[in-house]
């Protein structure tokens, strides 16, 4: 339903379904003659209400290519051939400068990716060619996403994006199940329980598809868990035989919240330090653009935590008894798919040598002066 005046064509109703997604749309555009006939600025204030958005859905609409056409003889440039349907649509789309207007947004339910998304509130802004976003609110993953930012596109066909969000308290078994990304950024999810929260500041490019372009991305943020346990992680089963096995099989990691930088699309994890499984640890490193972890974890372990063999080169030492933590490293470097793990121990080597030192030379002394003594009672024989 429209209604027309001088001023301002009002828009009572508007009832639209695409597939699954349905719309409710009312509001009025102002300033419209100006537009149509003088280049001026379109204004308008929208509001948005719908029971179902199946995003996956809009997403992929594109054009299918009859089957009677694919045979067909190609004519043209490359540029005007028909894509086949399935391949990754262009998405990228221009923001008008010349206009104004306004979405409020009430969603009852979405669909993305594999994420149930409920009570989507927001405002949205197009104005002087960007998009913005002034505080879109959500609930998933049986915790919050907010969003804050703003869109425009360039010449290059690479939109700029510069964007904040926060994610309060995401279950992480469910971010794992839901998201195909997060398994891949965070292998070790797929054996975790508790949950997760983050706060990022980013902007860089989107490719044509709108996926980000890792190197052209800077920001800083901050990551924090809770109830954080990681369980039967083959990660964490690489340092078998050098740590207990029990030790191995549910880590429990206390509470932290840890700050990191990105630079060119790499991300620095400022050093921060908590507790796993009871054992005081600092943990400190990298992941590149290119997804290749650096991270490494330094621990304070008590001996009795090391395994068998460790243990028994440790009982071998004089002076073993007055060890009673050794620090250890656990360095993880490779592909985040599949990273190499291994100990360092050589802070753990200089710590047993000053430690038992003197008992050494207490040793030394005591089998010096017990050989002199068998010399002494027992000559040797004169040539």
């Amino acid at each position: 339903n429209l209604d027309f005046s001088p001023e301002r064509v009002s828009l009572t109703g508007l009832n639209m379904k695409i597939g699954q997604s349905d719309f409710r749309l009312t509001g009025n555009v102002r300033n419209y003659l100006n537009y149509i006939f003088k280049e001026g600025t379109l204004n308008g204030d929208f509001q948005l209400n719908s029971n179902f958005l199946n995003i996956n859905e809009l997403l992929r609409i594109q054009k299918e290519i009859p089957e009677d056409n694919k045979s067909a003889e190609v004519t043209g440039t490359p540029e005007q051939q028909p894509q086949p349907a399935g391949t990754d649509s262009i998405l990228v789309f221009d923001v008008p400068r010349n206009v104004d207007f306004t979405f409020r947004s009430e969603i009852q339910r979405a669909l993305f990716d594999q994420v149930q998304i409920n009570d989507i509130r927001g405002l949205i802004t197009a104005k002087d060619g960007k998009l913005l976003l002034n505080g879109l609110d959500m609930k998933m993953l049986d915790g919050e996403f907010r969003l804050t930012g703003s869109y425009e596109n360039t010449p290059r066909n690479q939109p700029l994006v510069d964007l904040g969000f926060d994610v309060i308290n995401f279950d992480i078994p469910m971010a794992f199940q839901s998201f195909t990304g997060f398994g891949k950024m965070m292998p070790v999810a797929g054996h975790s329980q508790g949950r997760f929260s983050t706060s990022i500041k980013f902007n860089g490019s989107l490719s044509e598809s709108l996926k980000v372009i890792p190197a052209s991305v800077d920001g800083a943020g901050s990551f924090a868990t809770a109830g954080l346990v990681i369980m039967n992680s083959p990660l964490f089963s690489r340092l078998k035989g050098i740590l207990r096995e029990d030790l191995l099989k549910n880590i429990s990691v206390d509470d932290f919240n840890a700050n990191f930088q990105v630079d060119d699309g790499n991300l620095l994890l400022k050093p921060f330090k908590t507790m796993i499984s009871g054992q005081e640890t600092q943990i400190s490193g990298s992941l590149s653009a290119q997804n290749i972890l650096d991270m490494r974890m330094d621990f304070k372990i008590p001996k009795d935590a090391f395994g068998p063999d460790i243990r028994n080169i440790l009982s071998a030492i004089p002076g073993n008894r007055n060890i009673t933590l050794v620090p250890a490293g656990v360095v993880i470097k490779g592909p985040v798919g599949n990273p190499e793990v291994k100990m360092d121990l050589d802070e753990a080597k200089k710590l047993i040598a000053n430690t038992t030192k003197d008992e050494l030379k207490n040793s030394l002394n005591k089998l010096g002066s017990g050989l002199k003594k068998l010399l002494d009672n027992n000559p040797p024989p004169k040539e």
